[in-house]
């Protein structure tokens, strides 16, 4: 399905000033390719959702880039359909001025795995139609599936994963 181990970027641990608690060790693989072991410094973070009424505290990885980028929905339609089921998705409100990145606002700089992914999980969850789930969690929803936007690839789908974030600002770290 995914990471076993969380992960943040080494650009967000320097922005956060983050302090290292040491190297690990770790063996990766990926996709049946062999095995290789690589070097991370590891991190606590505290991590809580907008209105602050849950926090919990992980350990993380650093990594130099965890994925590509993501796109942002922008899709009218479903971003009111899901605001109909009262669901809001911080990206149709996200400023790029204000968000967090190094070369552009779709960049993944914080990887929760596994190891913290199936605490966070509420069990609320709606299907929306062509394929797509609204997954809750204790830091908002999530929003994933393979989707039909109209015009996002040659084939019309395209992976879609979202998560209600909050603007956050250098000086507000």
């Amino acid at each position: 399905m995914g990471s076993q181990r969380s992960y943040i970027t080494k650009f967000m641990a320097r922005k956060m000033n983050l302090k290292g608690l040491g190297e690990e060790s770790v063996n990766h693989g990926l996709l049946g390719r062999i095995e290789h072991a690589e070097k991370h410094q590891r991190y606590h973070i505290n991590l809580s959702n907008v209105n602050r009424s849950y926090n919990c505290e992980l350990e993380v990885l650093d990594e130099k880039k965890i994925c590509a980028s993501l796109p942002r929905m922008n899709d009218d339609n479903w971003l009111k359909h899901l605001k109909y089921l009262g669901i809001l998705i911080k990206d149709e409100m996200m400023n790029e001025q204000s968000c967090l990145y190094e070369k552009n606002s779709g960049e993944i700089n914080l990887l929760t795995g596994a190891d913290y992914a199936g605490k966070l999980l509420t069990g609320d969850k709606k299907h929306l139609s062509g394929g797509l789930v609204a997954v809750h969690t204790l830091l908002e929803w999530t929003v994933m599936g393979k989707s039909d936007i109209k015009g996002s690839s040659t084939n019309g789908s395209l992976l879609v994963l979202l998560l209600h974030v909050n603007d956050a600002k250098i000086t507000d770290l």
